[in-house]
């Protein structure tokens, strides 16, 4: 009796772990529009830098990605830097704020997918903006794969560059 009722509570559990993983709202083809339709045929981003201090080793990644190998489906935040020993398996970028007509918008990653890409907008200037006024043009955002393709890199900012940019603005 207890051998059964053990097996039924571990056939349960993996019937709902399973479930869990099931993602209805992805399509059972996969279609690559929708990624046409929101990067301008960009491809995904793909540079990768590591970060190696205080005995620390990290995966970052320039699509939102942190501590993840995707390619691999392996953590790749090592403490101590080294010891094959992994603290974190993944983690994301996730960034919002309202629009001009109050919206909630939102660039957060999950396991799949992209909703971060490579390098700035162009905006077609539909309310020009007035910087003496505090307000920013807007109107829709535009790039292409040229500039994706160029802008897919990490940049390193130090201290006097900052330092610098401050003291236009003091």
């Amino acid at each position: 009796m207890k051998k059964e009722t053990l097996l039924i509570v571990i056939f349960i559990w993996i019937s709902i772990s399973t479930y869990a993983l099931n993602n209805k709202n992805r399509s059972k083809t996969k279609s690559n529009s929708s990624v046409i339709l929101k990067a301008s045929g960009c491809t995904p981003p793909t540079a990768r830098k590591y970060l190696e201090f205080n005995n620390v080793s990290a995966l970052l990644r320039n699509d939102g990605v942190m501590w993840e190998d995707k390619s691999r489906r392996k953590p790749e935040y090592e403490v101590p830097k080294g010891s094959g020993e992994y603290v974190i398996y993944a983690g994301s970028l996730w960034l919002g704020g309202k629009d001009v007509n109050n919206q909630l918008k939102l660039a957060a990653m999950t396991y799949d997918g992209n909703d971060f890409w490579s390098g700035p907008l162009q905006y077609r200037k539909a309310t020009p903006g007035v910087i003496e006024n505090g307000t920013l043009g807007y109107g829709s955002a535009k790039t292409n794969s040229d500039v994706c393709q160029e802008y897919d890199d990490f940049y390193i900012t130090e201290r006097k560059e900052v330092e610098k940019f401050n003291a236009w603005f003091e």
